[in-house]
Parts: C-alpha cells; sequence; structure tokens
C-alpha cells in the first residue's frame, strides 16, 4: 500500500478512534474505582535518636477520571492530525515525502516524543505509581527514548546507531520495569488487605511492553539493512504506522472498557 493511502486511512481511523472513546466516555461517565491521585512525601515524625523517619503522603496532583478520559482521547487526536499532515504531505509543502526520500521522518518521533509520553503518564497511574516524581520521570525517560530514535534515523555511523538502539531498550526495561514493580506491589498490598482492584487493570501493561519492544525491533531492522540492494526506508516507515495505531488501539480501546464498567465489578 502506497505510504499516501496508508497514512489516509490512519487519519480516519485515529480521528473515529478519537471521536468513539470520547462518546463512550461521556455516554457512560463514572469515576474510576481506583485512586488516581499523585502523591509526595514529607516528615510527619523523626525518633528521639534521629535514625528513624516516618514519612506520609499528601496529594500533589488530582488526577480525575475525566483528565484520564481526556488523555486518552487526544492521543488519537494528536496522532490523527500528524497523519493528515502526512496524508497532504506535509500540507501541500513536500516536507513529508522529502524526508522519506532521505531515509528518516523527523515528524514522527516529534508525535511520538508527545503521544507516547502521555501513554506513559496513563500507564503510570494505571500501574498505581502514587509518588508525583516518579511519574514525572517516568515521562521524561520516554521523552529521551523517543530522542534516541530520532537520532538513530539522522546518525549516520552505524556504530552510533548500534550504540542507541542498545540505549533505548535499556530505556524500555527501566520504564516498564519501574511500571510493572510498582503494579505488583500494589496488587499485593490490596490483596493484603482482602480488598480487590478491577480485574482488567491485570491485562493493561503486559500488552504495551510487547508494542513498545515491537517499535525497537522495527529501528533494529530498519539499521541492519541500511545499506543492501533492496533497502527501502519507506518499508520501515509502513511497519511504524501499523504499530502505532495498533499500539495506540490496544491501550485506547482497553482503558475506555475498563474506565466505562460499572465500579461494582470487579471480574
Amino acid at each position: 500500500m502506497q505510504l499516501t493511502t496508508l497514512n489516509y486511512y490512519a487519519t480516519l481511523l485515529h480521528a473515529l478512534s478519537a471521536v468513539g472513546v470520547t462518546a463512550a466516555f461521556y455516554t457512560r461517565g463514572q469515576e474510576a474505582n481506583f485512586d488516581t491521585s499523585l502523591y509526595s512525601y514529607k516528615i510527619s515524625s523523626i525518633s528521639a535518636d534521629d535514625r528513624n523517619v516516618t514519612l506520609e503522603y499528601y496529594e500533589v496532583v488530582r488526577v480525575s477520571t475525566r483528565a484520564l478520559e481526556s488523555i486518552i482521547a487526544a492521543i488519537f487526536l494528536i496522532t490523527s492530525f500528524f497523519h493528515a499532515f502526512y496524508t497532504t504531505d506535509g500540507f501541500g509543502t513536500g516536507a513529508y515525502l522529502k524526508e522519506i526520500k532521505r531515509g528518516y521522518n523527523r515528524f514522527r518521533w516529534l508525535e511520538y516524543g508527545i503521544t507516547s509520553t502521555m501513554m506513559i503518564f496513563v500507564l503510570s497511574i494505571i500501574s498505581g505509581i502514587k509518588d508525583y516524581d516518579t511519574v514525572y520521570e517516568l515521562c521524561i525517560l520516554n521523552a529521551v527514548l523517543m530522542s534516541l530514535g530520532y537520532f538513530l534515523e539522522q546518525g549516520v555511523n552505524k556504530e552510533v546507531k548500534i550504540i542507541a538502539l542498545v540505549l533505548g531498550f535499556l530505556l524500555v526495561v527501566a520504564i516498564f520495569t519501574t511500571l510493572l514493580r510498582n503494579f505488583y506491589l500494589r496488587l499485593k498490598e490490596v490483596d493484603d488487605l482482602d480488598r480487590d482492584l478491577p480485574g482488567w487493570l491485570n491485562y493493561v501493561l503486559l500488552p504495551m511492553l510487547f508494542w513498545w519492544l515491537s517499535f525497537g525491533v522495527v529501528a533494529a531492522l530498519n539499521v541492519a539493512n541500511q545499506g543492501k540492494m533492496d533497502y527501502d526506508f519507506a518499508r520501515y516507515e509502513r511497519y511504524y504506522i501499523y504499530l502505532s495505531f495498533l499500539s495506540k488501539a490496544n491501550m485506547g480501546y482497553y482503558l475506555t472498557f475498563g474506565v466505562t464498567r460499572d465500579q461494582s465489578d470487579k471480574d
């Protein structure tokens, strides 16, 4: 399929997804049945010998269910805008196809830097991370991860590209280790209190880890095949377009399903 046609369909799919999830949220609007606020620590007491410090949370940011819903819809809208830019070849400027012919797409990494960082923010809330600074740092790490993709495509030296790939995979591991560790800690803590988290939360993080790694695999294949006779950068651009929609649809649709469920439904 030609890139222009593929981007046209991607524009429509993301736009329709934004409308669909927004309609679902407003039709079945309700607060999530788990705490979505972010907190910071403060010292509440210190022992007489100054060795033991007791910390307690205080609320820093109240992240409402409506805010999470708006972020999910915005992810689709922003992505749709960028695909419209690609479909019209840079709104008639010729900027997009010129990039593809040169073997890179700087606009893609700008879009990923925005939308995937928004996704990490939502995933942090879903995973039960309560510390404001941890969520902030995960978002920064993801933005750095996206910048590595930019430098990987812009670079000329293959060794530098390989280093960027290795660093990228390390960042993915660091981000998702933090997300998964916090999620399973919260799961155990809630279980110890003889309470239940909504069952749908169990199926959010691992699929998203798969998609994040898939982008890295495409980047690795791109680097590995550069210089070969049949190399065509447009092939990898198509892979990115497919992965972009599948990953966002996976998270967006599933979270819409979860957030709009009845609060009493724990299955």
